[in-house]
């Protein structure tokens, strides 16, 4: 089991038909659906719970205006992880809706039927 993170930021949600189309570089409106974006979107794969948590930690620090929630955001994604878990950040900040993902792989879709990992561990 591993983790791939995702990266977007824009200054409103996404129509639905764009967030749907694998080949524009937006959020989709379902997690598995980021497997299926463009590499764009792409920020690494972690192989454990700390590295994930460290890129995450770092994206956050980086972006986040709100250092009173801080702490107690980065302890929810860090017990998400540590539970081999998704951790998933979406919040406004500077005008931006930014969204941080860390999602879990190997992972089934919607429709119960796995999802390619786009970057597999060697």
């Amino acid at each position: 089991m591993h983790w791939h993170a995702f990266a977007w930021s824009g200054h409103q949600v996404p129509d639905d038909s764009a967030a749907a189309d694998p080949a524009q570089a937006v959020m989709p409106t379902e997690l598995h659906l980021w497997f299926r974006k463009p590499e764009s979107l792409r920020r690494g794969m972690f192989p454990d719970p700390e590295s994930a948590y460290a890129w995450l930690s770092r994206e956050l620090h980086e972006t986040c205006d709100d250092r009173e929630r801080m702490p107690g955001m980065l302890a929810h994604y860090r017990e998400h992880l540590t539970l081999r878990q998704d951790a998933y950040a979406g919040f406004y900040a500077r005008g931006s809706l930014i969204v941080r993902a860390l999602l879990t792989c190997p992972r089934t879709g919607a429709d119960q039927r796995p999802v390619t990992c786009p970057e597999p561990p060697a």
